[in-house]
């Protein structure tokens, strides 16, 4: 599929960057080209058809294209993020950045891959904010969403695996690989042009880690006030994982640090030990699950956290886990990169 991108007058971006962050694609199916020389769309706003109809007249080339993408800052009248009309799609970024604080270069290679994906197939939106390829977003502020999820939901995925013929999905693919690094470089709130093109270089002098002995029943406290707050699209421990943690804590075995980007004090992210935290939120706070499995304590097993003896509630509350503390002082450039390091490096979430 032949694409143009075109852009207008005051719209920011780094073509040269653009242009070699897909030449390194080496796609067989998607191939881009950007128009050298920027437009000026003169209306206040855009409008269909009256926008697209001027481009149009203007540019005659844009019939030997597949698909021509314009990018503006400028707002639609009826507030849409696009509309397309034949091969032409004309993209808004109006209140990008009330929407999200990620680049518009993610913006324009998520909707790039939003057209390319109802060209497979049209038929279907989801009206709510999923996180995947295939929401209307009604509401705009799920952009942010989409870009960082960058998928197709998996009853999205079971309807095209059934339509696809060969050639739509190798087409399908190079569409999943744009999606699987837009997701990446957004999950690290990166400029996905600066993800392929950039290294990230720091001093140690910019960092800033601080460690702190902090006890359970703190964390516990942390957890209720929402200042740590776990992400529910993790693929969190199973019971018997969760049940296990547990022993190791009433057995007063040596835990591995937890670490955290503290950089917002009322917000902790959590950068290593998700699956810990959220046993003890699990065990502890919610009391959902039962210890089982337990290879030392096997006399706990089937008891919840309301059923333990004090003795074991003062041993789990008294337990002190080591923190390591990602300051605000430190860049936010060395912190993505320090998020990146830990998870690669130890491959816990």
């Amino acid at each position: 599929m032949n694409l143009l991108l075109i852009f207008d007058k005051n719209f920011t971006i780094n073509k040269t960057k653009l242009s070699d962050f897909f030449k390194q694609k080496a796609f067989q199916y998607i191939d881009i080209t950007i128009h050298e020389k920027n437009i000026k769309l003169k209306e206040r706003f855009i409008s269909n058809p009256s926008s697209f109809n001027k481009i149009k007249n203007s540019f005659d080339n844009i019939k030997y294209y597949d698909k021509v993408f314009i990018f503006t800052d400028k707002q639609y009248e009826d507030n849409y993020f696009f509309h397309t009309q034949e091969n032409l799609v004309i993209c808004s970024f109006y209140g990008w950045k009330y929407f999200t604080n990620l680049s518009k270069s993610n913006g324009i290679i998520y909707f790039i891959v939003d057209v390319l994906a109802l060209e497979i197939d049209p038929s279907f939106r989801h009206q709510k904010i999923t996180g995947c390829i295939y929401d209307f977003l009604w509401d705009k502020t799920g952009i942010d969403t989409g870009m960082r999820n960058s998928i197709f939901c998996e009853s999205c995925q079971t309807r095209l695996n059934k339509t696809l013929v060969d050639e739509k999905k190798s087409f399908f693919k190079e569409l999943e690989i744009l999606m699987d690094e837009l997701s990446i470089s957004s999950t690290k709130n990166r400029d996905i042009l600066l993800e392929n093109n950039e290294e990230i270089t720091f001093s140690a002098s910019d960092i800033n880690i601080t460690n702190e002995t902090i006890l359970v029943s703190n964390l516990i406290n942390k957890l209720n006030s929402d200042t740590i707050i776990l992400d529910k699209n993790t693929e969190f421990w199973d019971n018997k994982q969760m049940s296990r943690f547990i022993e190791s804590i009433l057995l007063k075995l040596p835990l591995p640090a937890l670490y955290f980007d503290v950089s917002n004090p009322k917000k902790w992210q959590i950068v290593d030990g998700a699956n810990r935290l959220n046993s003890l939120q699990k065990f502890i706070i919610e009391q959902n699950f039962n210890l089982t499995n337990l290879e030392f304590l096997k006399k706990l097993n089937g008891k919840s956290y309301q059923q333990l003896d004090g003795v074991y509630k003062r041993v789990i509350d008294e337990t002190a886990m080591i923190t390591y503390q990602v300051g605000v002082q430190t860049p936010k450039a060395v912190r993505d990169s320090i998020v990146n390091r830990i998870n690669n490096k130890r491959g816990i979430k």
